[in-house]
């Protein structure tokens, strides 16, 4: 995992430094299963080289490299991740599977399912290190048409006192075209469909979206002490 690349600025230099770090936790848990990571003074030292991948395979002995870059567009953050293999002319190892979860029958009733998105590729480790049958207090940013807040509902947070509240200011842009007038609707009926009414609140609010996203960044201020987990899996 090399360091991702910024635009030099400090701040953006200790986010990605940042975000390097996390990826290479996340990586790490995937260790003894395929995946070794080499350590991270061994990769930062090729910060900001021009070295070949095949050259920087053969010193960290490494099959793969993850590279990456962070750049400012306004107030939004816009983040590249490549992988690629060291041994030019080489055929790459396979990489070790990477469960799935595949909607079941009963999760085919909501309107909009699809075979991607992160209830179709992180489920399997949501349900391992978030799924409780506590009742707990959910935020959702990025509502969309409501099948991830119904899947959380479903598969995570299955205690019936457990409340979710789903934030979305509903406005198309060129992140997310497939958004339109009737999307909320889509929200309101699938919360029908999945049972969970009296367990989902939606604001469509963008002040408060935008409140809400200053609270909890680079602000400094710490997020608001009312919901056990706040995630963004929606838009």
């Amino acid at each position: 995992m090399l360091p991702f690349t910024d635009d030099g600025v400090e701040i953006a230099r200790e986010f990605s430094d940042g975000l390097t770090d996390e990826t290479m936790l996340q990586l790490g848990r995937l260790e003894g299963r395929g995946v070794d990571i080499v350590a991270r003074s061994s990769s930062f030292a090729f910060r900001g080289g021009a070295c070949l991948a095949r050259d920087i395979g053969a010193t960290l002995r490494a099959d793969y490299l993850l590279e990456g870059s962070v750049r400012r567009q306004g107030e939004r953050a816009r983040i590249a991740e490549n992988l690629r293999f060291c041994e030019a002319g080489a055929t790459a190892p396979a990489l070790p599977a990477v469960s799935r979860h595949e909607p079941s029958g009963r999760h085919a009733k909501y309107l909009g399912l699809k075979q991607w998105g992160w209830y179709i590729d992180q489920m399997p480790l949501w349900k391992l290190h978030l799924a409780t049958g506590d009742a707990v207090r959910v935020l959702e940013i990025g509502a969309f048409d409501g099948v991830s807040a119904n899947m959380m509902l479903d598969e995570i947070f299955t205690h019936p006192q457990t409340q979710l509240v789903a934030i979305d200011p509903y406005l198309p842009d060129s992140t997310t075209p497939e958004v339109s007038s009737g999307t909320r609707e889509t929200f309101r009926r699938n919360v029908e469909i999945g049972g969970h009414r009296t367990q989902v609140k939606l604001l469509q609010s963008r002040v408060l979206l935008e409140s809400l996203m200053k609270a909890t960044g680079v602000g400094g201020t710490p997020p608001p002490r009312r919901s056990e987990l706040i995630g963004g899996p929606g838009s």
